[in-house]
């Protein structure tokens, strides 16, 4: 609508210009015009002298031969004058139906963003009132920080959809448009969807946690990261009984995969032992020290 506006505005101001410069062409065909009724206005008609006569008759002539001459010239003038005339008369009529329009459009534009600020106030407040209610009843430390992952992601969602539902003048291309923005999620978070979903098997009540002590593809080792997408394993050497100070990523999508390469839980006679073996040695890190207890714990 303010583009449309700014085409009028110009519109106008090319209509007023192009008056101005046929005005600009009037004027000395006017005045010429002027001079030529003038001259006859001066000629006596009363007198009664044949010579006289037959000069003023012949003046006479040549001036309507001339005006006769300049008459396309006149009335095509007078013929624009008219049309801009009309045509800045409507072009003005234009402008304030378009101004009215624009003023329209930005009440509507305030209503929408009035709607949309107090919709998205409502979720975050639903959120927000949600997740404190889901995390007082979780104690464990990796489910607290998925949930509110969780509640935050559906909260944004949800603000995302709200604004362009309401901001949309036509549902039916909105609809098309998820439809095309699904099947490109889908295929760009081919590898985050299932990582999303195994970390919700990674949290649940026969999961793991921080501080249990793993095996995945080989590696064994004492688990002391847990996110959304991954998580990170402390390396322990079973055979020196000692941590070999590397930090092992793997995906949480790896609880879809076979078993054969998928993720194996010590049981706690082995923790116990490698508590034990630690204890008796006596020369091992605090940082082994540590993650043993850490190990007895979980």
């Amino acid at each position: 609508m303010s583009r449309k506006l700014h085409v009028v505005d110009e519109k106008i101001l090319l209509t007023n210009n192009f008056t101005l410069t046929a005005e600009n062409l009037r004027i000395p065909l006017a005045v010429f015009v002027t001079r030529l009724i003038q001259s006859v206005a001066i000629i006596d008609l009363q007198t009664s002298d044949l010579p006289s006569l037959r000069e003023q008759k012949s003046h006479l002539d040549a001036v309507t031969l001339e005006l006769k001459g300049l008459s396309p010239a006149i009335v095509a003038l007078d013929k624009q004058k008219v049309l801009l005339a009309e045509y800045k008369s409507n072009v003005l009529r234009l402008r304030t139906d378009v101004a009215g329009q624009y003023r329209q459009a930005w009440k509507e534009l305030m209503i929408r963003l009035l709607v949309v600020a107090l919709i998205i106030g409502l979720l975050l407040a639903i959120g927000h009132v949600s997740r404190r209610l889901a995390l007082r009843r979780v104690q464990d430390p990796n489910r607290q920080r998925l949930i509110a992952m969780i509640h935050q992601f559906l909260t944004l969602l949800a603000i995302a959809v709200v604004i362009l539902f309401v901001l949309a003048s036509n549902l039916k291309s909105v609809a098309t448009y998820f439809g095309l923005l699904s099947a490109g999620l889908l295929l760009a978070l081919q590898n985050v969807i299932p990582a999303s979903l195994g970390a919700l098997l990674l949290v649940g009540k026969r999961g793991i946690r921080i501080g249990d002590r793993v095996q995945v593809s080989g590696i064994t080792g004492d688990v002391i990261n847990m996110g959304l997408l991954q998580f990170q394993l402390r390396e322990f050497d079973l055979q020196k009984q000692r941590f070999t100070g590397h930090v092992a990523t793997f995906s949480n999508s790896l609880v879809f995969l076979s078993p054969a390469i998928g993720l194996l839980k010590l049981n706690s006679t082995l923790e116990n032992a490698t508590k034990s073996t630690g204890s008796d040695a006596g020369t091992e890190p605090d940082l082994e020290e540590r993650g043993s207890v850490a190990t007895g714990q979980g």
